[in-house]
């Protein structure tokens, strides 16, 4: 329609807005990182100490403790998170660390009852607020470190 006023905006900095913003994403795929690795090494922890004794398994050679392990899974390549996942799996490598855990029955012609001794849910609910917390922390790390 002609006779109207043209009205035009003019934006300025998003070059910037733009920088600011890859600077924060690259900050907080580094703090996700550590705190997935650093709740994962407190969650084992507490699982190994609920593997000693009861109310966990009684302990007779260690062993169950011991294979509380962390399995590491960053998808990226180059250092880059291609898909952004971070992953930490917390759990024992012995065989029978889940009837342990679950119960169940267990031997020839699973004749024996093995009653539940939880040792890693309770260690996940255990830490679940410190959980929390170092994700809270590492994520105003980023926002902070990315920002300024």
């Amino acid at each position: 329609m002609s006779g109207e006023p043209e009205t035009w905006i003019r934006f300025e900095g998003l070059r910037e807005l733009d920088a600011a913003f890859a600077e924060i994403l690259a900050a907080s795929l580094v703090e996700v990182r550590s705190a997935v690795s650093e709740a994962a090494l407190l969650v084992q922890a507490a699982a190994q100490r609920h593997a000693s004794g009861r109310p966990g398994p009684n302990v007779i050679t260690g062993t169950l403790r011991r294979s509380i392990r962390i399995q590491w899974s960053w998808r990226g390549e180059g250092g880059q998170f291609v898909d952004r996942t971070a992953q930490a799996f917390v759990g024992p490598t012995t065989v029978y660390g889940r009837i342990q855990e679950l119960g169940g029955d267990a031997g020839r012609n699973h004749a024996a009852h093995i009653p539940p001794r939880p040792y890693l849910g309770p260690a996940v609910v255990e830490s679940r607020d410190d959980v929390r917390a170092i994700f809270r922390r590492h994520m105003t790390t980023a926002l902070t470190r990315g920002h300024g």
